[in-house]
């Protein structure tokens, strides 16, 4: 196994994810690289560091309060948005082709 298709196996390895196969060959090759045996060992300290710091739990009004905040907050219109047919938009266009189509009519080609 390559250090590249390793980085994509590191996590999913120390959460135990993995196919019994593919943990086979991440320790395969954790036993002959020790750059990444460096970086797992790395993951593991961090790991081990969070799993010790206390849980905290949110207050009964927290989900009220996110909400309120997230509602109060000015709805934001994409650029798509202009393009949106109004009744205007679409008689301009109807009338546009129209003029069209009665112009090219109306030419003579020598």
């Amino acid at each position: 196994m390559s250090c590249n298709r390793m980085e994509n196996k590191i996590l999913p390895y120390l959460d135990g994810r993995l196919k019994a196969g593919e943990m086979r060959d991440v320790e395969a090759h954790l036993k002959t690289c020790a750059a990444c045996l460096l970086r797992v060992n790395g993951f593991r300290a961090v790991t081990g560091l969070l799993d010790e710091l206390p849980q905290i739990e949110p207050s009964g009004a927290f989900d009220a309060r996110v909400r309120a905040r997230v509602a109060a907050e000015p709805v934001k219109q994409n650029w798509w948005a202009v393009f949106a047919p109004s009744l205007r938009v679409v008689f301009a266009a109807a009338m546009l082709l129209v003029a069209t189509v009665w112009i090219g009519s109306r030419l003579t080609i020598c």
